[in-house]
């Protein structure tokens, strides 16, 4: 073949690997083998399953050479399953209730018998997947609209076993309730139908932007572990599968509420101690949701749709956290007569289509328009944020669009072809007296951001650093995404081979105020933040391209599968112009390449069907997956030349003569006044080659994790099965920040001594060695370069855990199911790179910590149905950041600080992992009545969320050891009320 044959034939192959489409995550199928009544297997069985869920309304394949068949692609849904052969009787099963990423194996034998005689055989659906090697958990359609929990899918994929969840106290259907994650993965991806609805400064680590709302979604399914070649980062996945209408128009008027009056204060003895009153601890201020849906038919059989709308508000006051009377001063002033809040707003203008354009073509068409408003953004961090230091976020555009095309070429083959835009802007604006709802008048960019390091509590303005959720500015986002595939099914084989595409970019701007901040220690000036304002910067993702084949070999018990997928990513920086600022002069930067990547992840699994009946099943997998990071400050975007020229440092500030205006020239790097030098030398410099990725990481190296998995699964009982499982997670490729200017040997060891105190280990009192300070002559130099870790030394991140889990479906369709799960992350990193201080805490071994959730309803006489959650979460880590004086430590290192004089310093006083806070319990319930009126149902509920008004539950708590130390930022609600009703028609 000459070369010009050769460059067509890969410009061709290219393209069909471009436009042929991809299988969504979610897929469902039924399996199984046909035999006749002697056992002998059965080939060129006509099988057809049948569903109002298809808009194609059957689904067929047939059956191999050894009796086997799969029919995949299914959406979730009743199904009836047909299997047909001239000379033989047709045997009809009927029942079949199947799920999202569910393989339900229907087998059936087939008697001789003339072509009319059909057998009918209805029985439950299989609950034990003997194929797919994935963990996953299915909220059904039911359990959604049973349970009392956040009308969200993303509150909902908390109440799944082994699911790390935020807590108890995140304010419902806020954002905050969507970090979730499990086995140590990253946060989970949120997605649509297979399609992620993170934007590009979040890929990988899911979105906690777009908001999914229940009003359209039919199942939500959770997969945690064993993700096959098709799944690109190890992270856990919420995919929703929403609802496409049919042939007979149906809607829905969903609307609950509740406000102050109907919640109460859990108060306990403790916090009364610590000085919280009722007013003054977590309860829920407001809450209403509402929403419509309908759908049905444009066309019968040829063209659905489906269409909702949603508006929710909510607010909850703060712990300990009240309006401030001098939101312009020097002090925070609590005004106890009003409790801080904070409200959220959020909108959903959905619609999809769903065209069924000839036999063997279907086409989707899916939007939805969620902008929303987070009045208090930044309200959640560890510090007590005063209201007016909080941000005015409204997420405008927040949108998610999706166009899909799917072709049964034959029963053997399907092409599967989407494409989609994800768009948000997150404006963090200054609040106004308007916005904030508080004590406060309108916040300019001369009001000042200030910090009391004793008690962890900010007030004036919002800043610190530049990566938190308090920084004034834009975040808008966006990404093209494509997902397409091939697959070629047969019964006992199915190869997939396919390509995921995504293009897009991120622009950023932060804007502290003034472009400075002020730190204090017990009411009097410390230290000073200076920023590198305007700070501006924009990375464009041109490619993040994961092709894959995968491919699954079923014989007799045994599939294994097997796969390979090769990742490719590039960024850039786009060439950026900033003007001069108060402290630093006019800047260019060029454009950059930040990071191209390629890596090559193999995958494979096992499941072995242990007794042949469909009951029991052994599986296993190893699966290398590439790191999910933000693109941003922080993720692999901090190689962007404007990130890298030093955009803060701080300096010591002495205010000698109490006039709490800095007696110095700011714009001076070096000691003048009452102003210490500045931390970096580099601020204020058009040089971003102060900090250097080293080659290796930006066009090679990527951060990676090898996940192994271990399940057996067993069907107990006709309704009841148990699944044990045991996951492993080593990660990969660490980064090490090294300071070319200095050695170990220039930093000097000292010693402080703890405070004495009943909280703490032994009682306080004891030495804390380990620490150092470099040498003053080389404080504030910096030239850093970023270098594999394997360079200086061993690291490890390891997770070990073990699920226990149950799903017990009762007569009358009662269900109950969850489990208990035991994990820990062990982190090692015992070597030294620039200062001996790293060896302090080098090696963490925390304990097994346990969660439990289970949920279910039952249904009761006369129309009334109950059902609960209930969650039994472990307390948060306990550490003590204690703020040294240089006065302090003087004694044992024989000399001042680097910094000054006036220099501190934060040491740990607890060793990580070795403490924890009490654990936090929960049980919610809901009690429903049901009328049905022809095809039409009215529901009214009414939940009770703490039923027994637990308080123990502490999601945060001040960690900084001062006066405030282990006080509640964030805590579990007290028990309140919500009365709501729908109407199904």
């Amino acid at each position: 073949m000459n070369s010009k044959a050769l460059l067509w034939s890969g410009a061709l192959a290219l393209t069909f690997l471009t436009l042929v489409p991809q299988l969504a995550q979610a897929q469902s199928g039924i399996a199984g083998v046909v035999r006749d009544t002697s056992g002998a297997l059965l080939p060129g069985v006509t099988v057809e399953a049948a569903s109002p869920a298809l808009i194609e309304k059957v689904r067929s394949a047939v059956t191999d050479s050894d009796g086997s068949y799969r029919i995949i692609d299914l959406r979730p849904g009743l199904y009836s399953v047909t299997f047909s052969l001239p000379g033989f009787s047709i045997v009809r099963r009927d029942g079949i209730d199947l799920p999202s990423a569910f393989t339900a194996t229907v087998s059936v034998d087939l008697a001789v018998g003339s072509v009319e005689e059909t057998i009918t055989v209805s029985g439950a659906a299989p609950l034990v997947d003997v194929q797919n090697v994935t963990s996953n958990t299915l909220l059904s359609k039911q359990m959604i609209e049973a349970l009392p929990a956040a009308r969200s899918p993303q509150a909902l994929a908390a109440l799944t076993p082994g699911v790390r969840s935020p807590g108890l106290g995140v304010i419902p259907g806020g954002v905050s309730d969507m970090n979730n994650s499990a086995h140590g993965g990253a946060n989970s991806d949120y997605q649509i139908d297979g399609l992620t609805t993170a934007t590009v400064n979040g890929f990988g680590g899911g979105s906690i932007v777009f908001r999914i709302a229940q009003a359209y979604t039919a199942e939500v399914n959770v997969m945690t572990g064993g993700g096959m070649a098709e799944t690109a980062y190890g992270s856990m996945v919420t995919n929703v599968i929403p609802k496409e209408g049919g042939n007979t128009f149906t809607g829905s008027f969903y609307a609950d509420f509740t406000n102050s009056s109907l919640a109460t204060s859990n108060l306990t003895d403790k916090l009364r101690g610590q000085g919280f009153t009722a007013d003054s601890l977590t309860k829920l201020a407001h809450l209403d949701d509402v929403s419509v849906a309908l759908g049905g038919r444009l066309v019968k059989d040829k063209l659905w749709f489906f269409s909702s709308f949603r508006t929710f508000h909510v607010s909850q006051t703060r712990v300990g956290v009240w309006d401030n009377l001098t939101p312009l001063g020097w002090s925070y002033t609590p005004d106890l007569s009003r409790p801080s809040v904070a409200s959220l707003m959020e909108l959903s203008r959905s619609t999809r289509l769903t065209w069924q354009a000839t036999p063997k073509n279907k086409f989707n068409l899916f939007t939805d328009a969620a902008p929303q408003v987070a009045y208090h953004r930044g309200y959640t961090n560890a510090n007590r944020i005063s209201q007016e230091a909080t941000n005015y976020s409204p997420y405008l555009p927040n949108t998610f669009m999706s166009a899909s095309w799917k072709s049964t070429v034959t029963n053997r083959w399907l092409l599967e072809a989407t494409v989609a835009r994800n768009y948000s802007d997150y404006d963090q604006r200054r609040q106004t007296e308007k916005t904030c709802k508080c004590n406060t008048p309108d916040i300019g960019y001369d009001v000042i951001s200030k910090q009391e390091t004793s008690t962890n509590t900010m007030w004036g303005a919002g800043s610190f650093p530049i990566t938190t959720a308090n920084n004034y500015g834009h975040n808008a986002g966006h990404i093209w995404q494509s997902i397409n595939s091939a697959s070629y099914i047969t019964g006992s084989h199915n190869i997939k081979v396919g390509v995921q595409f995504q293009r897009g970019g991120e622009w950023v701007s932060v804007e502290p105020n003034g472009a400075i901040a002020y730190t204090l220690r017990n009411g009097l000036p410390s230290s000073i933040t200076q920023y590198a304002s305007p700070i501006v910067y924009q990375n464009n993702m041109h490619a993040n391209i994961g092709t894959f084949v995968q491919d699954q070999w079923t014989y007799k018990r045994l599939t294994v599968t097997g796969g390979m997928r090769h990742d490719y990513f590039t960024l850039d920086a786009a060439p950026q112009s900033l003007p001069q600022g108060i402290f630093v002069p006019a800047r260019e930067f060029s454009k950059t390449s930040l990071v191209q990547w390629k890596d090559f992840n193999p995958r494979v699994g096992f499941s072995y069907d242990l007794f042949g009946d469909g009951k029991t099943a052994i599986k296993a997998t190893a699966s290398r997956f590439i790191a999910s990071q933000a693109s941003g400050a922080g993720g692999l975007g901090s190689n962007n030349p404007v990130i890298r020229s030093v955009l803060l440092v701080t300096r010591t500030w002495n205010d000698a003569d109490r006039s709490l205006t800095p007696n110095c020239d700011l714009k001076n790097p070096l000691v003048n006044g009452e102003c210490g030098q500045i931390s970096n030398l580099n601020f204020g410099q058009n040089n971003p080659n102060a900090i250097t990725y080293n080659d290796e990481l930006t066009h090679g190296l990527r951060g990676a994790n090898w996940e192994t998995t271990a399940l057996v699964q067993r069907q107990l009982a006709r309704n009841v099965s148990v699944t044990a499982g045991y996951y492993h997670r080593t990660f990969s490729n660490f980064l090490a920040t090294d300071n070319t200017l200095v050695t170990p040997a220039d930093y000097s060891h000292y010693c402080i001594t703890a405070p004495t105190d009943a909280r703490l280990p032994d009682g306080g009192g004891y030495q804390v060695c380990g620490l150092y300070d470099v040498n003053p002559a080389l404080f504030g130099r910096t030239l850093s370069v970023i270098n594999p870790a394997a360079q200086y030394g061993r690291q490890s991140q390891i997770f070990d855990g073990v699920d226990l889990t149950e799903n017990i479906r009762l007569p009358k369709g009662a269900t109950i199911s969850g489990g208990v799960s035991w994990g820990r992350t062990k982190t090692n990193r015992c070597f030294v790179v620039d200062s001996p201080g790293e060896l302090l805490n080098c090696d963490v071994t925390p304990p097994l910590l346990l969660t439990g959730t289970f949920v279910g309803y039952v249904p009761l006489p006369w129309g009334m149905l109950t059902s609960a959650t209930y969650r039994d979460l472990p307390g948060p880590q306990l550490t003590a950041t204690y703020n040294v004086t240089n006065a302090q430590i003087v004694p044992s290192l024989n000399r001042n600080l680097s910094n000054g004089p006036n220099g501190t310093v934060n040491v740990e006083l607890i060793k990580p992992g070795t403490i924890y806070g009490p654990r936090a319990r929960q049980l919610d319930l809901r009690v429903s009545k049901r009328v049905r009126f022809g095809r039409g149902r009215i529901m009214a509920n009414v939940d009770v969320f703490n039923l027994f008004n637990a308080g123990t539950g502490i999601d945060s708590w001040n960690t900084t050891y001062g006066p405030d130390w282990q006080q509640p930022r964030l805590l579990q609600l007290g028990r309140f009320v919500k009365v709501g009703g729908q109407l199904d028609f």
